[in-house]
Protein backbone atom coordinates (compact mmCIF):
# COMPACT_ATOMS: atom_id res chain seq x y z
CA UNK A 1 0.00 0.00 0.00
CA UNK A 2 0.92 3.59 -0.81
CA UNK A 3 0.79 6.56 1.15
CA UNK A 4 0.67 10.20 -0.33
CA UNK A 5 2.64 12.69 2.10
CA UNK A 6 0.25 15.67 2.51
CA UNK A 7 3.49 18.34 3.22
CA UNK A 8 5.42 17.30 0.25
CA UNK A 9 2.43 16.97 -2.67
CA UNK A 10 1.74 19.98 -4.78
CA UNK A 11 -1.41 18.86 -6.24
CA UNK A 12 0.01 18.65 -9.67
CA UNK A 13 -1.88 15.31 -10.74
CA UNK A 14 0.98 13.40 -12.66
CA UNK A 15 0.18 10.60 -10.75
CA UNK A 16 -3.86 10.60 -11.44
CA UNK A 17 -2.85 10.33 -14.78
CA UNK A 18 -0.17 7.26 -14.35
CA UNK A 19 -2.48 5.49 -12.30
CA UNK A 20 -3.65 1.84 -14.28
CA UNK A 21 -6.43 1.60 -11.76
CA UNK A 22 -8.01 4.98 -11.82
CA UNK A 23 -7.07 4.86 -7.51
CA UNK A 24 -5.90 8.11 -6.65
CA UNK A 25 -8.00 11.68 -6.62
CA UNK A 26 -6.98 15.18 -5.72
CA UNK A 27 -9.07 16.45 -2.34
CA UNK A 28 -8.43 19.63 -1.05
CA UNK A 29 -5.17 19.97 -3.83
CA UNK A 30 -3.53 17.05 -2.61
CA UNK A 31 -3.67 13.46 -4.31
CA UNK A 32 -5.80 10.91 -2.01
CA UNK A 33 -5.18 7.15 -2.91
CA UNK A 34 -7.59 4.96 -2.36
CA UNK A 35 -6.50 1.84 -0.59
CA UNK A 36 -9.06 -0.49 -2.39
CA UNK A 37 -8.56 0.13 -5.58
CA UNK A 38 -4.77 0.43 -5.20
CA UNK A 39 -3.08 -2.92 -7.11
CA UNK A 40 0.36 -1.80 -5.40
CA UNK A 41 1.95 -1.08 -9.16
CA UNK A 42 4.18 1.55 -7.94
CA UNK A 43 3.77 3.76 -11.28
CA UNK A 44 2.40 6.92 -8.92
CA UNK A 45 5.72 6.82 -6.39
CA UNK A 46 7.94 6.66 -9.65
CA UNK A 47 6.51 9.48 -11.42
CA UNK A 48 5.80 12.02 -8.76
CA UNK A 49 8.64 14.96 -8.74
CA UNK A 50 8.45 15.62 -5.42
CA UNK A 51 8.77 12.39 -4.14
CA UNK A 52 5.39 12.57 -2.26
CA UNK A 53 4.44 9.00 -2.85
CA UNK A 54 5.86 6.15 -0.65
CA UNK A 55 4.91 2.52 0.38
CA UNK A 56 3.95 2.36 3.75
CA UNK A 57 7.06 0.57 5.87
CA UNK A 58 4.63 -1.47 8.56
CA UNK A 59 3.43 -3.54 5.34
CA UNK A 60 6.00 -4.31 3.94
CA UNK A 61 7.58 -5.23 6.82
CA UNK A 62 4.51 -7.83 7.60
CA UNK A 63 4.52 -8.85 4.21
CA UNK A 64 8.28 -10.11 4.64
CA UNK A 65 8.03 -11.83 7.29
CA UNK A 66 4.32 -13.74 6.27
CA UNK A 67 6.83 -14.71 3.12
CA UNK A 68 9.07 -15.75 5.25
CA UNK A 69 6.98 -18.14 7.48
CA UNK A 70 6.10 -19.43 4.31
CA UNK A 71 8.62 -20.52 2.36
CA UNK A 72 11.71 -21.13 5.11
CA UNK A 73 11.13 -24.02 7.57
CA UNK A 74 11.91 -24.06 11.19
CA UNK A 75 15.47 -23.93 12.19
CA UNK A 76 15.59 -26.63 13.71
CA UNK A 77 14.51 -28.98 10.82
CA UNK A 78 16.57 -31.93 9.62
CA UNK A 79 19.47 -31.04 12.72
CA UNK A 80 20.72 -34.50 14.78
CA UNK A 81 19.83 -34.16 18.27
CA UNK A 82 23.24 -34.08 20.36
CA UNK A 83 25.58 -34.11 17.32
CA UNK A 84 28.01 -31.83 17.13
CA UNK A 85 30.07 -30.92 14.20
CA UNK A 86 33.75 -31.19 14.52
CA UNK A 87 36.56 -29.03 13.40
CA UNK A 88 39.76 -29.63 12.45
CA UNK A 89 41.56 -33.17 11.67
CA UNK A 90 39.83 -36.14 12.87
CA UNK A 91 41.42 -39.03 14.71
CA UNK A 92 42.80 -42.11 13.04
CA UNK A 93 42.91 -40.63 9.60
CA UNK A 94 44.74 -38.25 7.71
CA UNK A 95 47.98 -35.99 7.39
Amino acid sequence: MFKVDEENCVGCAVCINVCPQGAISLNNGKAVIDPKKCVNCGRCASVCPRGAIHPQKTDVKSDIIYSQRRLFLPWKFGMGKGRKLRRGRRRGRGM
